[in-house]
């Protein structure tokens, strides 16, 4: 707010990506900016006000509420029901923002009660001893002003991360779950409520109003608890026993048919891959709202409406939402420092899904790209994944699949996956932190893993590598000699690491694996080999989150597509202008049946068939590199290759996707490109008609604030405007998530770009 596959041995799946095999120290030895962008909680803030008294166990929330969409209000009572924790209770604190409290009901009447500053302290009239239940219903009404949005005469809720006080009493914590809870939620009655659970009841009420009963029977956090209303339209299926029932806006419908179309299949995965589903006799299905990306709402992860499309262009946020109901839902985060837990594990997850469902190279490419996304945010913001400075950060996302990943090299396939699905049949329904994963993962391990916690998740950064190589014969054989520097600088949050290094060995004879470990700055490995070496690859499975030459020395800082009215706009930033030839551009269109496996080595390999060449010449220029691919169909998808020549040898740098734009004939605001964008960035739109329009595009920051603004009169047909990534007044703008919006004299539309550094 926004990923794998293994052996059949674990995943009782048909397709086998790779395997890892355990390793030990002493032998030797994978959009946040898409999710959750309407809230982001300061660590620097505390969590809860200092009246808020934290003495009880929650145990049930039971949400009454008329939602009024004209009015944008709600009114109506939330029964709490909490355990003493404390002896001697005689007050129940809880948090609830910008309503007006009516009345507060106990044990059958009226008590006292105030209400300031979000905290409401009800007095219960006697003391309750440890263990003992005490219920309250809390009366309230008003518009809030958080959590609950209103748009286009339709209704949502978005409570991550604490923000669900906004909309009703609780402790809005995520470590305090409730045991189980009712939403009782009044609509006008030609409007569907969906949240949480099973839907028990739909009861029509008098003046055109109809009344949802949806029960949830498993732990739920504040956060998950969530009310969609609007002209639904739905899409039903079944995954075994188990309903699968989407919330559509009937505008997306006919998309929606297309893109979730997988959904089983994702089920079928993650519960193979995990654990059954976590909430059987309830249901799962994906909700159309207007989020800026995905909320995980247990059963019912929301998805915004803009990520609703006729392709699979957003199907790796659909994975990463469904695998939210094991990860952060069922096994819920105990602070928010652990937040990695949730989110980390949800980008594993995705990435996990596409290697199953595309193959070996699909997860290489997702996970090679999460990695450049960290290694750009890291290069400004520097921080651990545990109790991180940025909740909704690469680090945090990114950074954390790869811990993952990189403890599964460690763990090896076999001990990692039974580990994980030990450690979710353990915690489900209740709350980790780290130090739970670690314990874990070291009992299946059978020895410490403190060094690999310590580097990767409580300090920051990551190894830089320089390898050398070179060979000599010997005999009938060859003497490989490998040097390896880690060259990182290191200060008080970014260490050495020990490292487990592979390294393949590219004969006239075959290719040669070796693993090693790294536990000084510099080594020097030896190796033998029968053949002739022509080249040494360091990491070519793509086990570590480091950065390092390989065999040609081009680091790649992004690789992005961008659809514009006119195709798909590539452009991708290299670490430095090294000397090089210049660049190859592949493609293929995005099919069911995937793509085509693409070689990615330093020896002139070129891409296998089913890849189709873009560009005619080597493509020159200057960093960062812009290429338009006007030779696609509109509305099509595509996966691209980008690949690097020097001095006759080529390497795969990275993969993308984009679905290409279309012509066109009325008013059209297309995506910038580049984008992500350090400087200039170019604005695309279309417009029609006879006469001349005065159009306006503004610039916005996330919280609204205007940053630029242009103003031109225009004849009909397309037209650019280009941002020269500056504030009115001239000075760079920050890095960060910006919205520019075109409006002409009759219509208005925004999209989204980045800034980075």
């Amino acid at each position: 707010m926004y990923r794998i596959i293994l052996t059949a041995l674990l995943l009782l799946s048909s397709t086998t990506i790779f395997t890892s095999t355990a390793i030990s120290a002493d032998e030797f030895f994978s959009a946040a900016s898409l999710e959750k962008s309407t809230g982001l909680y300061d660590p620097s803030i505390p969590l809860h006000k200092p009246d808020v008294v934290h003495n009880y166990d929650v145990t049930y929330y039971g949400l009454h509420l008329n939602i009024d969409i004209p009015a944008e209000s709600i009114d109506g009572y939330t029964t709490v029901t909490v355990t003493a924790e404390e002896e001697g209770m005689s007050h129940l604190t809880l948090e609830l923002e910008d309503l007006t409290v009516d009345d507060v009901i106990h044990d059958g009447g009226s008590v006292p009660f105030t209400h300031s500053d979000g905290v409401l302290d009800i007095n219960l009239g006697t003391s309750y001893s440890i263990g003992e239940s005490i219920s309250v219903d809390v009366y309230y009404h008003g518009s809030p002003t958080d959590a609950v949005h209103f748009n286009n005469d339709r209704v949502y809720t978005y409570g991550w991360d604490i923000v669900s006080k906004y909309w009703f009493p609780c402790y809005d914590d995520p470590a305090d779950k409730a045991d189980s809870a009712d939403m009782y939620f009044t609509v006008q009655d030609d409007y569907i409520a969906a949240s949480n659970g099973l839907l028990i009841s739909r009861i029509e009420n008098k003046y055109n109003s109809v009344t949802y009963h949806w029960q949830e029977s498993f732990p739920i956090c504040t956060y998950n608890i969530c009310l969609s209303a609007a002209d639904f339209v739905t899409i039903e299926d079944t995954f075994g026993s188990l309903p699968v029932i989407h919330y559509l806006y009937p505008e997306d419908y006919d998309d929606a048919l297309i893109c979730f179309e997988k959904t089983i299949n994702m089920l079928e995965f993650f519960s193979n891959t995990f654990a059954d589903y976590p909430y059987p006799g309830e249901k799962f299905g994906f909700c159309d709202c207007y989020v800026s990306g995905g909320m995980e709402h247990q059963t019912i992860p929301f998805i915004g409406q803009y990520f609703i499309t006729p392709n699979y262009s957003w199907e790796w946020l659909y994975a990463h939402e469904m695998s939210h109901m094991w990860w952060g839902d069922s096994v819920g985060i105990g602070t928010w420092a652990d937040f990695w837990l949730s989110e980390g594990f949800a980008v594993y997850s995705e990435s996990l899904w596409l290697g199953d469902e595309y193959g070996i190279q699909e997860f290489y490419d997702h996970m090679i790209e999460l990695a450049e996304q960290y290694f750009a945010e890291d290069a400004t913001y520097r921080f651990s994944v545990y109790d991180p400075d940025i909740l909704l950060s690469a680090t945090v996302y990114n950074k954390g699949a790869w811990v993952l990943h990189m403890l599964r090299r460690v763990m090896g396939d076999g001990d990692f996956f039974t580990m994980l699905q030990d450690y979710y049949n353990t915690y489900a329904y209740s709350n980790v932190v780290t130090d739970d994963l670690q314990a874990f993962a070291e009992s299946v391990y059978g020895d410490s893993l403190e060094w690999f916690f310590y580097q990767w998740v409580y300090m920051a950064g990551y190894p830089e590598l320089d390898f050398t190589w070179e060979y000599s014969a010997n005999g009938p054989d060859f003497n490989v000699e490998v040097t390896v520097d880690q060259i990182q600088e290191q200060d008080d949050i970014t260490p050495f690491f020990n490292l487990p290094l592979d390294f393949r060995i590219h004969t006239s004879g075959g290719d040669h694996d070796f693993a090693v470990w790294m536990d000084e700055e510099n080594e020097v490995y030896y190796f033998a080999v029968p053949d002739q070496p022509l080249d040494v690859l360091l990491d070519p499975d793509h086990w570590l989150l480091a950065k390092f030459p390989g065999g040609i020395g081009i680091t790649l800082q992004y690789f992005r597509a961008e659809g514009v009215p006119s195709g798909i706009s590539l452009c991708w930033e290299v670490a430095s202008d090294e000397p090089l030839s210049g660049y190859n551009l592949y493609r293929q269109p995005i099919t069911d049946a995937g793509c085509a496996p693409l070689t990615n080595s330093n020896s002139g390999s070129t891409p296998s068939d089913g890849w189709e060449q873009v560009n005619s010449s080597l493509i020159v220029g200057k960093n960062p590199y812009h290429y338009l691919d006007n030779g696609v169909e509109p509305n099509k998808s595509y996966r691209y290759r980008l690949e690097v020549v020097q001095e006759g040898r080529s390497s795969i740098l990275g993969a993308t996707q984009g679905t290409a734009g279309t012509e066109p004939t009325t008013f059209s605001l297309g995506q910038n490109y580049p984008n992500p964008v350090s400087g200039e960035t170019t604005i695309p739109f279309i417009v029609s008609g006879d006469e001349t329009q005065n159009i306006t595009l503004t610039i916005y920051d996330i919280s609204g604030r205007l940053i630029r603004q242009f103003e031109q009169t225009v004849q009909s047909g397309t037209h650019t405007i280009v941002w020269d990534g500056k504030d009115e007044t001239g000075n760079p703008v920050a890095v960060g998530l910006y919205i520019y919006t075109l409006t002409s004299e009759a219509d208005s539309q925004s999209r989204r770009l980045v800034v980075v550094k």
